[in-house]
């Protein structure tokens, strides 16, 4: 058995998975046993891997000994399981397809003659043979020695489109989903999901977004402005283009440091690819994907989705407590039945806006012992003997925890 490591899972782009759904068993088979978050193991998520824009999700783990014990088993085919709920929203299936990748590693912690190491050579053929071994080498970093990987697919429900349309969803970073509302910490990060989407009868072309960054809405004033902290496209440049075989979007992001008037992407008073030094004076971002990678116009085909991710920082400032956000967004795109686009088919506008609001956390800390009069003055239960163990427990929690 392994008593010691660390599991490494890179979760597929777009998807989450909440740390309270994380639990882990060990023993063998119908024997096993479930081991305990917070003591027997931890659960870390690491945003924006290797800059791939996925979440790796970090467990480590000691084994008690309550179940590293094998004489306490019948069958000594021990299992170490760690099961948790990947979350992976319908707009994200739209976006990405229904089959996404999953590819996980333990890396194994030497404490003894607790485990069998197969041949090194055997485990570096392993990695070589992972679609995401990339993400994992500079993990690695060519040792493979205590190293175990795995890697497979995993195939959702198609979702069927039926009407064209912007969507604009907003997520803290406490809970990553997306949703027309939600709430934040102040002084903590939060993202807007912006999608565009065609339905399964017609196609579409000549797609910009504009996104004045929470600047209010058509009768929904906002309270508070976050800043810009960067622009996520790279689930766009992988979308095909109808009719232009081995072509892709070609996502083109611009800056404003003024609230445009008007939204024309092609006004460079206005407009700019560069991105200002200071990210506080940015007052709007455009997605311009008319253009494929080769120069060609892009025709996003029938029941397909471009989508990408603003990530902003909310103001450090307590006294917006209570105070709401409102972003919109416009795009502009044009919807066409058939091959091309004719005459009678116009560029038309869209919008779309979520909402924010921000809170205090108000935190308490609390301290348990065991035994359980380890907190007192005086504890009846712990002999005043060399060595005596005391185990404390400190626990944060957020009165205001909405």
């Amino acid at each position: 058995m392994y008593k010691k490591g660390t599991i490494y899972t890179l979760l597929p782009l777009g998807t989450s998975v909440q740390k309270s759904s994380v639990q882990m068993t060990a023993g063998p088979g119908y024997q096993d046993r479930s081991i305990s978050q917070g003591s027997d193991f931890n659960v870390e998520m690491i945003e924006d891997w290797e800059g791939s824009g996925q979440t790796m999700m970090k467990v480590d783990y000691k084994l008690p000994p309550s179940v590293t014990d094998v004489r306490n088993f019948n069958d000594h085919n021990y299992f170490i399981m760690l099961n948790y709920t990947l979350d992976n929203p319908y707009s994200n299936i739209v976006d990405r397809g229904n089959s996404v990748m999953l590819t996980s590693a333990l890396k194994v912690d030497p404490d003894g003659n607790d485990y069998v190491l197969p041949k090194e050579s055997d485990i570096s053929n392993k990695f070589n043979r992972l679609t995401e071994k990339d993400k994992f080498s500079n993990l690695v970093n060519g040792d493979y020695k205590y190293w175990r990987f795995i890697g497979d697919t995993i195939q959702f429900n198609p979702v069927t489109v039926t009407q064209s349309g912007l969507t604009k969803e907003v997520a803290n970073t406490i809970d990553n989903s997306y949703g027309s509302k939600t709430d934040a910490f102040i002084g903590n990060q939060y993202s807007y999901r912006l999608a565009y989407t065609s339905s399964n009868y017609t196609r579409t072309d000549k797609l910009v977004f504009y996104d004045v960054l929470d600047n209010g809405g058509e009768n929904a004033p906002t309270e508070w402005k976050g800043t810009l902290d960067r622009v996520d496209v790279r689930s766009m440049s992988n979308r095909s283009a109808y009719g232009r075989q081995g072509e892709y979007a070609k996502p083109v992001v611009y800056y404003a440091t003024t609230v445009p008037s008007t939204f024309d992407v092609d006004d460079h008073s206005v407009w700019s690819t560069i991105m200002p030094a200071n990210k506080k004076d940015i007052k709007a971002i455009a997605v311009d994907i008319r253009k494929t990678n080769k120069g060609n116009d892009f025709i996003l085909d029938q029941g397909n989705s471009l989508s990408f991710y603003v990530y902003m920082n909310a103001p450090q400032d307590k006294n917006l407590a209570g105070k709401k956000a409102v972003n919109e967004t416009v795009a502009n795109a044009r919807n066409f039945a058939g091959d091309s686009a004719g005459p009678s088919d116009r560029l038309l506008k869209y919008k779309a806006h979520s909402e924010i609001t921000l809170h205090n956390p108000e935190l308490e800390l609390h301290k348990e012992s065991n035994p359980a009069t380890g907190t007192e003055a005086a504890p009846t239960e712990v002999t005043n003997e060399k060595d005596t163990p005391i185990t404390y427990t400190l626990k944060i929690k957020n009165k205001n925890d909405y």
